[in-house]
């Protein structure tokens, strides 16, 4: 059995070879621009309140997650999100979550909690205040968590640096 390898590109007619060319530069010089974008907005990351977080969660999908498909992603995102707002806030720190979650404003954090998942997401009469917080803060990081899929996909490719 014999394998369609050659490359036929030759025999196309010029005109159509040159319009193939030139989308496949313009595509390209579009992605460049992305790339761009991307830069820019990873360094500014660093300046946000949640910064760290943010940071945290794309280095996490860069470096150490291979991750397959849209799906995937949103799976790994949430994983990742639940790691920033549980291990790093024990009783110790109590406190700094929730001047966090102040700061963002605690029903703002509550609404976008309500918009995402529905009215059911709080149950604030059997859960403990800390974890109220805890899950205000895990609404807040995935809000101020702006990249996509996509993004991630050309960060990976263009090997741009998350430091």
């Amino acid at each position: 059995m014999m394998c369609f390898a050659d490359n036929y590109l030759h025999e196309i007619p010029t005109d159509i070879q040159l319009k193939i060319m030139n989308i496949t530069a313009e595509q390209k010089k579009i992605e460049l621009e992305k790339v761009e974008i991307l830069t820019e907005k990873i360094q500014s990351e660093g300046e946000e309140v949640l910064g760290d977080d943010v940071i945290f969660i794309l280095r996490c999908m860069v470096d150490d997650y291979d991750i397959e498909d849209e799906d995937e992603f949103y799976d790994d995102l949430h994983e990742l999100i639940n790691i920033c707002c549980e291990e790093e806030y024990n009783n110790d720190n109590y406190e700094t979550l929730k001047k966090v979650v102040d700061k963002f404003g605690i029903f703002k954090a509550m609404k976008l909690g309500i918009d995402e998942y529905g009215s059911d997401v709080y149950d604030i009469k059997n859960t403990s205040e800390i974890d109220l917080y805890k899950q205000c803060k895990f609404h807040i990081v995935r809000y101020c968590f702006t990249f996509t899929y996509e993004d991630i996909k050309l960060i990976k490719e263009y090997n741009i640096s998350t430091l």
